[in-house]
């Protein structure tokens, strides 16, 4: 019988932290850890739960609301980890981090993917998301197997928070996430309404202000170049976005989709806005497609390449920069940057390292 391990997470939702987590249960070694999952609030619409259990692994759901979860959350949660016997929990988000610190005599890993700082205040409003932000900053402190996604939030962090905690980088299924020939992504184009000769420019992502999507749209809508913006998502934004975007045919909204291969392998250029981030899964996820890529030139985007490759950053909200960077880079050889890309995430971004190195700190945590 291998490790047990409860992952505590809110929900299934379709997003990064869901999906990095299917990644490391679809890769964790059966035979030294015995996984169960608990989700503490029903699953919303877009949830992966069918996903999860084609994993064959125990899940256990309270389906609580937050006021729920605060009157009787607690004692529901102890009865579970009374039936598991975990050898050690693993939670990620604020919720479920802080119902991992009062299981007493079990060591817990904090997994946290953005600065508590920059995101909460944006999605949450200035006051809550302060709020927030300082009370998951502060369970992060206390708990010393507390880790990060990605190397720029550890130096954020260190340098913003005087905190010194070690990042395991997130990893993308290569297997699942590759390219395609050319036939394909002419068959694709014409399956989704899209011709051969203009060029698409992809973004996916949830709706919000530090993703910056606006910025993209002003840009697209001042180039003159045949280009078509095809953004992948949904969310808070998606009016603002739409009466930005004034019906213009060249901005393409798809809303949410379950399996956003499709778009990545019929596009040209997938381009990130984003104001703040951890280590972003859909660029990952479009680098292992061998699709080129455009980014705001944020530290989590400078993680991902190496010094001197400056074509690939534009300055955050530059839209007369960025529209600048897409004709540049539309004429450029974007095979060659796809498959050096695709070559990158096999090296050094691949879900099978990400959770071989989350194997070896339980084993240290739990030995």
């Amino acid at each position: 019988m291998g490790k047990k391990i409860l992952y505590i997470v809110s929900n299934f939702r379709r997003c990064g932290p869901s999906n990095q987590l299917l990644y490391l249960l679809s890769n964790l070694d059966r035979s030294a850890f015995d996984p169960s999952v608990l989700t503490l609030a029903p699953e919303p619409a877009d949830s992966r739960i069918h996903d999860f259990r084609a994993l064959d692994v125990n899940i256990y759901e309270l389906k609580m609301s937050r006021k729920q979860f605060a009157f009787r959350g607690q004692s529901v949660l102890k009865s579970v980890v009374h039936e598991v016997v975990p050898d050690l929990i693993h939670s990620q988000g604020l919720r479920p981090d802080q119902a991992a610190s009062k299981i007493k005599g079990i060591p817990s890993v904090f997994t946290l993917r953005n600065d508590p700082f920059v995101d909460y205040p944006m999605k949450y409003g200035k006051m809550m998301g302060a709020w927030m932000a300082r009370k998951h900053l502060k369970l992060a402190r206390k708990n010393p197997h507390s880790v990060l996604c990605s190397k720029s939030l550890h130096d954020s962090f260190l340098e913003k928070y005087e905190l010194d905690i070690p990042y395991i980088q997130n990893g993308v299924d290569t297997s699942f996430y590759k390219a395609v020939a050319e036939e394909n992504k002419a068959s694709l184009r014409k399956e989704y309404g899209f011709n051969e000769q203009e060029s698409i420019l992809l973004t996916v992502g949830s709706l919000l202000p530090r993703k910056d999507v606006g910025t993209l749209v002003r840009a697209v809508l001042n180039m003159k170049a045949d280009v078509r913006l095809l953004i992948v998502g949904s969310g808070p934004m998606k009016q603002e976005l739409k009466s930005l975007a004034g019906g213009d045919r060249r901005i393409v909204f798809a809303g949410m989709q379950e399996d956003v291969r499709d778009f990545m392998h019929l596009s040209d250029l997938f381009v990130s806005a984003s104001i703040s981030e951890g280590l972003p899964n859909t660029l990952l996820e479009a680098m292992s497609c061998g699709l080129p890529v455009l980014l705001s030139d944020i530290p989590a985007h400078r993680e991902i390449f190496d010094e001197g490759e400056e074509d690939v950053f534009f300055k955050i909200s530059e839209e007369h920069e960025l529209a600048g960077k897409i004709e540049k880079m539309l004429a450029s050889n974007l095979k060659e940057m796809g498959r050096n890309l695709r070559n990158v995430v096999e090296r050094e971004f691949s879900a099978e390292s990400m959770t071989e190195k989350y194997q070896e700190l339980y084993l240290k945590i739990i030995t």
